[in-house]
């Protein structure tokens, strides 16, 4: 995808004040709407042998892109995509992840502003999908090489490395 090279040029020009929170945010919402549309246009019905995602982003933060990515990606596959969206808090992911049982979670994490600590809310999201894969993306978790992931937890940094992963997963049996 031309977007993600365009995307790190954007983050790059952001910092150095070529660009300005503005631009950001008005380049940022016509990648939107494009993904939008595309996703729109996607064969809604999932394949016969398809996986369940859960994607949200953590309470307090508002950067969906990845989201967006993800779902694109994993659509354009056949799987089934449940989208939560921005600022999902962590205490409604269990009861959602009881009554729909999803065979991985995507959760991107981009900003370091978060209510708890980064490595308390991966062990928080272990604990809440204790037998799923939890795929962890974005700034704050590519950046970090500190982490102590929990088996299932798993990060990808890039849409190749992404789709490497999703290869392997295993449906959960019913």
């Amino acid at each position: 995808l031309i977007l993600f090279p365009f995307m790190h040029h954007v983050v790059v020009l952001w910092p150095s004040g070529s660009i300005h929170v503005a631009h950001e945010h008005f380049i940022t919402n016509l990648i939107r709407q494009r993904m939008y549309v595309a996703l729109d246009q996607l064969n809604p019905a999932p394949a016969v042998e398809c996986k369940k995602f859960l994607l949200f982003v953590p309470n307090g933060e508002n950067h969906d892109m990845s989201l967006l990515f993800a779902s694109y990606i994993l659509r354009s596959r056949g799987q089934q995509v449940i989208y939560l969206g921005t600022s999902t808090p962590l205490e409604d992911l269990n009861k959602f992840f009881k009554l729909h049982r999803p065979d991985a979670v995507f959760c991107a994490i981009t900003n370091s502003n978060q209510q708890v600590p980064l490595q308390v809310y991966i062990h928080s999201l272990n604990r809440t999908f204790p037998d799923v894969p939890v795929i962890l993306t974005g700034k704050q978790v590519i950046r970090r090489r500190d982490l102590k992931l929990p088996s299932n937890c798993h990060v990808v940094a890039t849409p190749d490395d992404f789709n490497r992963l999703i290869s392997y997963l295993p449906a959960q049996s019913a």
